[in-house]
């Protein structure tokens, strides 16, 4: 299961045991298989020897196991969502056994959804199990996570995604797990989309001009990542993407100052790097990273990102 071996060990001992508790917070970041173990759960809870039907992100399709997840169109789970939850968590089941929950980055709920869910774990009903994911845990209301158990998902070793590539049956590829840093949903879509890998060289390399740029046309630069014509859930999708592969990027430029090049994840880019932190001290390398975390904080609360990343680049 992705080299989620404890997990998997975890879950098998309670579901034998019959010692399920009804909520659980399954947290790790995004790319680390959250998804696909709690598809494997509801495999398991729901009695499937064999899965049948799947939907097009591999999901079982059963009559009871409930998913709820942001609307394309929408940036945030919202309430009507989770009361339709609750509505149909009074009911009994169809097969009579468990029914399965799952919430897929319950971080987005409003206040008013995460009210309600609260309401919802307070009441769970019987033989209801709630897999709720996240890869921002320390966004969730102290209040949700004090009546669930939290399951971390860690990132893997560099041999370990070697291993899962094996088993998956994917040609190994070095820089597919450089760039992966231990995601192994993230490595499969890198090894077996050369596009993908493209597209992250690309961002990097946008990085790269900003900071060679002048401030005032950094700016310009920025808008035309904010104004390109496609749809505002892709739009978003394609900002979080570049954030987070700047991140990445401006990660390996404090190792490199720091000595430990042997650990960059962006190897390709050496050079690259090499040249910006010629001109960017380590001080301003950590100020940099600091303040792209701010704007990904920002994205996923909603706030202005266009003006939060525009007060990235001001402040070097």
């Amino acid at each position: 299961m992705f080299g989620h071996d404890k997990i998997v060990n975890f879950f098998d001992r309670v579901i034998l045991g019959d010692a399920l508790a009804h909520a659980y917070i399954i947290s790790g970041p995004k790319g680390v298989g959250k998804k696909k173990i709690a598809n494997w759960i509801a495999g398991r809870v729901l009695s499937l020897e064999k899965i049948q039907k799947i939907d097009k992100e591999e999901f079982v399709i059963h009559s009871d196991l409930i998913r709820v997840k942001k609307d394309e169109d929408k940036k945030n789970i919202s309430i009507e969502q989770i009361r339709n939850l609750r509505n149909r968590v009074k009911r009994s089941s169809f097969e009579g056994g468990f029914r399965v929950n799952v919430i897929e980055d319950i971080e987005l709920m409003t206040q008013e959804a995460a009210n309600a869910l609260l309401k919802t774990l307070e009441e769970p009903g019987i033989k209801n199990l709630f897999l709720l994911l996240t890869s921002q845990v320390k966004q969730i209301p102290d209040t949700i996570k004090s009546r669930c158990q939290i399951v971390s998902m860690t990132r893997h070793t560099k041999e370990k995604l070697r291993e899962i590539l094996v088993v998956e049956g994917i040609k190994k590829s070095e820089q597919a797990i450089d760039l992966a840093r231990g995601l192994p949903v993230l490595a499969i879509e890198l090894a077996l989309d050369e596009e993908f890998l493209l597209r992250k060289k690309s961002e990097a390399k946008e990085l790269f001009r900003v900071l060679e740029s002048r401030v005032s046309e950094r700016f310009f630069i920025l808008d035309g990542l904010f104004e390109k014509k496609v749809d505002i859930d892709k739009k978003n999708v394609n900002i979080l993407s570049h954030l987070n592969t700047w991140s990445e990027v401006v990660r390996d430029m404090a190792l490199y100052n720091l000595g430990l090049k042997e650990r960059m994840t962006h190897k390709w880019a050496e050079k690259d790097i090499e040249k910006q932190v010629k001109f960017l001290n380590i001080k301003k390398v950590f100020k940099l990273q600091e303040a792209l975390q701010i704007t990904l904080k920002d994205m996923v609360s909603n706030v202005n990102t266009k003006l939060s990343l525009s007060n990235t680049f001001l402040s070097i």
